[in-house]
């Protein structure tokens, strides 16, 4: 169960790059290197020891990276934070992570000395359980260790942790550290591939506490052996046996799983508990099938929609266009479940099947 969220600073809770890309330039061609701040805008969001260790290979700089980091004028930085204001939306959303009984965390690439001025100028500082900042690691994002301390820091396992982030070191820092990850796209000068992230949101105004809690309270656990053990288990219920017996023998689906690119399969938990199985199949006309199955005794308690929900909005998705499931006319369980996640019924294929589809706007 989510317990935790831990946000980045730069491009999350202030809009620093709009004024570090010009500094950071600046500070480069004192060293006599050409690099403008649209070149850096491109590096995409970095730590100082990142940025200067590029600089330095790329023009053979012979000073001690420790020297370069410490060129840099922060303060000035700082000083012209005091005509910005956080994000707008964030101070209301941590509020309401707090309300809601939320741990926090303020994990950045950020210098400590940066990190305290933003706690300080915009008086977040209360609203943060717990922060890490660049100092207290040894790698920067994309390595781990920055959110693996945070929630170490808060005592919260990761997997009950959801990050949000602005760059695609984080989100790939946050899923190596075995987190779920929400991509923020809110600031029009930052253009990083987020297509990693769980969810892609443009305002703070968009998310909410509690429908996160209720959208990540899935774990999707890729199907292996133990899961096909438990899927074995479940084919022993005469209605899971009536609806779905097209895919037995379950060994010989399961092999064509494991050697199929495009095809997906998880077991999915709650809280630990197993709650249902579901599995997808991409084609290269950007459509997609989708397969449900809810454990037979959590049956008609809303869990089958909710599982549909969720798996709309994974990242195997990207670049699918079109959901579509086929149902029997019988099953009214699972009529019912399509329509009440959103689906539409298109009429009956050749086989006499229903025809659900969903589509995704975009292909994402």
């Amino acid at each position: 169960m989510i317990q935790a969220f831990l946000f980045d600073m730069d491009g999350v809770i202030i809009d620093s790059h709009s004024v570090a890309y010009e500094l950071l330039s600046e500070a480069a061609r004192s060293y006599g290197c050409s690099v403008t701040a649209d070149e850096i805008q491109t590096w995409g969001s970095l730590s100082s020891r990142q940025f200067w260790s590029i600089v330095k290979e790329r023009y053979n700089l012979p000073h001690d990276l420790s020297t370069l980091i410490g060129s840099y004028n922060q303060d000035r930085e700082i000083e012209l934070y005091a005509s910005m204001q956080p994000v707008p939306g964030v101070r209301p959303f941590l509020l309401e992570c707090k309300e809601h009984g939320m741990k926090t965390a303020l994990a950045t690439s950020a210098s400590r000395k940066r990190m305290d001025a933003v706690l300080d100028l915009f008086g977040l500082r209360d609203l943060f359980d717990v922060t890490v900042c660049d100092e207290e690691v040894a790698a920067s994002k994309p390595d781990p260790q920055i959110f693996l301390l945070a929630s170490d820091k808060l005592q919260i396992n990761p997997r009950d942790c959801i990050v949000i982030e602005d760059s695609r070191n984080g989100w790939l820092a946050a899923k190596q550290a075995g987190m779920k990850c929400l991509g923020f796209k809110g600031l029009s000068h930052v253009d990083e591939d987020m297509t990693g992230a769980d969810l892609q949101f443009h305002q703070f105004q968009e998310l909410s506490v509690e429908g996160l809690v209720r959208r990540f309270s899935f774990d999707f656990v890729p199907l292996d052996r133990e899961g096909l053990v438990l899927l074995e288990a479940w084919f022993q219920d005469p209605g899971v046996l009536n609806w779905l017996g097209g895919i037995l023998p379950l060994e010989r689906w399961y092999r064509f799983v494991q050697q199929s690119s495009g095809y997906y399969a998880w077991n999915v938990y709650e809280n630990g508990n197993a709650v249902g199985h579901i599995h997808i199949e991409t084609y290269a006309d950007s459509t997609a099938s989708v397969g449900l199955l809810v454990h037979p005794v959590m049956r008609s308690r809303g869990y089958g929609a909710r599982l549909l929900q969720y798996l709309l909005v994974r990242p195997e998705l990207m670049g699918i266009e079109t959901v579509k499931a086929y149902v029997e006319t019988e099953n009214r369980a699972s009529l019912r479940c399509f329509q009440k996640a959103g689906f539409t019924e298109e009429g009956l294929d050749p086989d006499g099947l229903v025809v659900f589809t969903y589509p995704l706007s975009a292909g994402s």
